[in-house]
């Protein structure tokens, strides 16, 4: 049987993609693994003529495949509740490309134990499969079991397509990356939370624009505090709920529509950025911090993607965990401008010249991003303009018109209630010069004797 001609020597894909089915039954776990040949060019297996698997060398098959097993076992671990579990090796064989017994756990197992290719196969090196079948001892079949790519090398570009069938018989598949850590196969409703608000906590903190338009956002404490802290809040609003519908439609998020969000997300620190140095008045930051809200959740979303092969909790669960892990990450940021801006404020040349020289500084950092991407952007094709994408675009400006509304109203209802009688009597002119006097003794010391009112007695 021939195949392709051999790939060059110690030729290592970019990127690796191993099968493995993961089925716990009474005290044993059962993984069948499938490894391409590829990642084995270290451990070499016999070959004959132009590269082809020598598979009549029974002994030199078996040597090279126990190394490759250990090897595999060593960088791939498996636990149950937390405890590495260690493994044996109960059987292996090399597959053709064309096999896909692995589409079936049964099927994968009952082809680990099947007759070996006939000996004259013609099957290069690095072409086709290493199947290896580990079993694993264990306490329970209902525990909880994880996953961890433990070699760094791997898993930079290991991608894990995993079945998970539990005791009863249901499946779970999974796509793991090698760079996501230990990851529970059968998880519970608590470790699925805590996992999505920990992404959206590091979404924020990981990504430089997002961690530099909150600084910006809160450099504006010169201003009053009421300024930054509307914005903010503003920004964290607009950004969970952009999360939270970009989350709903998963999977309808073009390549367009990420570069723009990437443009316009560097965009919005050059925005703010002249605000914060130019601008006179910023009492309305925060419809500018809700608009630039819109396109960091867009870049946030995108780390949905693999996310939300986890969303057994459910969609709108599971997308709310992340947006409050971003909400949180972006209240840290701010506490820490805060600090920061609270500390610099007692030194009178950082309190004067520290906000704005930081605001060029980012500025300048986003108007350079905002050129990269600008390019990118204009480099990316654009997509059917259908009458169904004008009427998301609608939807979308609406639903931030409605957002930023309701922002507004719930910022006025708070500033009245912080004022209380004392500013609508004011408005109305019911404050009466005493009632001034006596909250504000300067102000009444510098003015002079107090005249007579009407309210006094005196005449008109």
């Amino acid at each position: 049987m021939g195949l392709q001609g051999p790939a060059a020597a110690h030729d290592m894909p970019d990127e690796m993609v191993f099968q493995a089915h993961v089925a716990p039954e009474e005290a044993e776990l059962h993984v069948p693994l499938r490894v391409p040949m590829a990642w084995l060019v270290d451990y070499p297996f016999p070959k004959r003529g132009p590269g082809y698997l020598d598979l009549a060398d029974t002994e030199g098959l078996e040597a090279a495949a126990g190394r490759a097993a250990d090897a595999l076992t060593s960088d791939i671990a498996f636990f149950e509740d937390g405890s590495r579990l260690d493994p044996a090796v109960t059987g292996w064989r090399v597959s053709l490309p064309s096999e896909r017994s692995f589409n079936d756990y049964q099927a994968a197992v009952a082809s680990i134990a099947g007759q070996p290719l006939p000996d004259d196969t013609n099957l290069f090196w690095n072409q086709g499969f290493l199947d290896v079948h580990l079993v694993y001892p264990i306490e329970d079949d209902t525990s909880t079991f994880s996953l961890q790519v433990e070699s760094p090398a791997l898993a930079e570009r290991l991608h894990i397509l995993t079945t998970f069938v539990a005791p009863d018989g249901t499946e779970r598949a999974y796509d793991l990356l090698g760079t996501m850590g230990r990851v529970e196969l059968n998880p519970g409703l608590g470790y699925l939370l805590r996992m999505f608000a920990e992404e959206g906590m590091l979404g924020v903190l990981t990504g430089w624009e997002h961690v530099l338009v909150v600084v910006l956002l809160g450099l504006a404490l010169a201003r009053g505090p009421s300024i930054p802290v509307r914005s903010v809040v503003t920004f964290g609003v607009v950004v969970s709920l952009t999360v939270l519908a970009a989350g709903l439609a998963a999977g309808q998020e073009s390549t367009f529509t990420r570069v723009v969000g990437e443009a316009a997300a560097a965009a919005s620190l050059v925005v703010l950025a002249i605000g914060n140095v130019l601008a006179r008045d910023l009492r309305l930051r925060w419809l500018t911090a809700g608009v630039c809200a819109v396109p960091h959740g867009i870049l946030l979303a995108g780390g949905l993607d693999v996310l939300m092969q986890f969303r057994e909790a459910g969609d709108a669960l599971s997308l709310l965990a992340y947006a409050i892990g971003a909400i949180t990450a972006i209240a840290a940021v701010f506490g820490a401008t805060m600090a920061i801006a609270w500390l610099a404020a007692r030194h009178a040349g950082a309190r004067r010249h520290g906000p704005v020289v930081a605001a060029l500084l980012i500025g300048y950092v986003g108007w350079r991003d905002t050129l990269d991407r600008g390019e990118a952007l204009l480099a990316t094709p654009l997509p059917p303009w259908e009458p169904a994408t004008l009427l998301e675009l609608g939807r979308w400006a609406a639903g931030l018109l409605l957002v930023m509304a309701g922002l507004w109203v719930a910022f006025e209802v708070l500033a009245d209630r912080r004022t209380g009688p004392r500013r609508r009597a004011a408005k109305a002119g019911a404050i009466d010069e005493p009632v001034l006097a006596e909250r504000t003794p300067a102000v009444a010391a510098a003015s002079g004797p107090r005249q007579p009112t009407r309210g006094d007695g005196a005449g008109p």
